[in-house]
């Protein structure tokens, strides 16, 4: 992959993804979650607020961890923000998959 080539090592990544096809393509068949991916690439992330029923999105990811909040129009959280996980869980699970993870599970 382009992230891992060493002349690449200082580039930041910006990123716009469709989150609801990623997340139908991942469980058709069996690649792994965006965050996994994502901590591969670069340590530190930006994401936008998902929009539409497509649920696309900006992520920027860089090696420095100084992106604070964008109040602008461009409105990037840091994933380290209440909000920016938030964004980052909406993106990374279905919503079956965010409902089990809020589960208890059930006593035997």
């Amino acid at each position: 992959a382009l992230a891992c080539r060493p002349e690449y090592d200082r580039v930041d990544f910006l990123i716009y993804m469709s989150a609801a096809n990623y997340k139908r393509d991942r469980r058709a068949n069996g690649r792994e979650y965006l965050l996994d991916r994502l901590a591969r690439i670069k340590p530190h992330w930006c994401v936008q607020q998902p929009h539409d029923k497509h649920q696309k999105t900006f992520l920027l990811g860089s090696k420095w961890n100084g992106f604070g909040k964008w109040k602008h129009d461009l409105a990037f959280e840091p994933v380290t923000t209440e909000r920016g996980r938030a964004y980052l869980n909406l993106i990374n699970l279905t919503a079956d998959e965010r409902d089990q993870a809020q589960q208890p599970p059930l006593v035997a």
